[in-house]
C-alpha cells in the first residue's frame, strides 16, 4: 500500500512539474484596438510583449503576419497567452484569450463623460446630446413636412 502511494505520488509531481516546464514555454503579449496598413499594403497589427497594461518599458511593435487559433476584431484591445513566437515563422499560435475589452467603446464613454463636466462648467452652451433624444428629433422633422 505504501509502495502504491509513492508511485501515485511521484506521477502526479513528475506530471507538474512537465505541466509546469510546458507552461513556462509561452509569453503574453497584447495587440492594439487598431490595426493599421503598411506601405505594402499589408495588414498589420501593434503588438506589445508582457501583460500589465500600465507597462511603458515595453513599446508597441507592428506585426504583419498571421495568428493561428484567433480571430481578431476591431476595437477589442487582446492580451493573449502564445507559445514562444519566432519572428522568421511570421505565425502567432494563440494558446488561449486572457482577456479583452472594447476600447472604443470605453473611449467614447470617457470622451461624453468630458462633454458633459465641460457642458456643467459652461451652462451657456448646448448640453451634451448622447443620444437619447435621436427620436425626439426624428420626430419632430417629421411633423416639420
Amino acid at each position: 500500500m505504501r509502495g502504491l502511494f509513492l508511485i501515485l505520488f511521484w506521477g502526479f509531481f513528475g506530471f507538474s512539474v512537465v505541466a509546469a516546464q510546458e507552461e513556462d514555454q509561452g509569453e503574453f503579449i497584447r495587440v492594439s484596438h487598431e490595426p493599421f496598413y503598411n506601405q505594402r499594403n499589408q495588414l498589420c497589427y501593434r503588438i506589445k510583449y508582457g501583460y500589465d497594461f500600465r507597462d511603458t518599458i515595453n513599446k508597441w511593435q507592428p506585426y504583419c503576419g498571421k495568428f493561428e487559433n484567433f480571430i481578431y476584431r476591431q476595437g477589442y484591445e487582446y492580451t493573449l497567452w502564445i507559445e514562444k513566437f519566432e519572428p522568421q515563422s511570421g505565425v502567432i499560435r494563440v494558446v488561449r484569450i486572457v482577456s479583452y475589452n472594447n476600447y472604443a467603446a470605453y473611449k467614447k464613454e470617457l470622451e461624453l463623460i468630458r462633454k458633459r463636466e465641460e457642458a456643467k462648467k459652461n451652462p451657456k452652451k448646448k448640453p451634451v446630446d448622447d443620444g437619447s433624444n435621436y427620436k425626439n428629433i426624428l420626430y419632430n422633422k417629421n411633423r416639420r413636412k
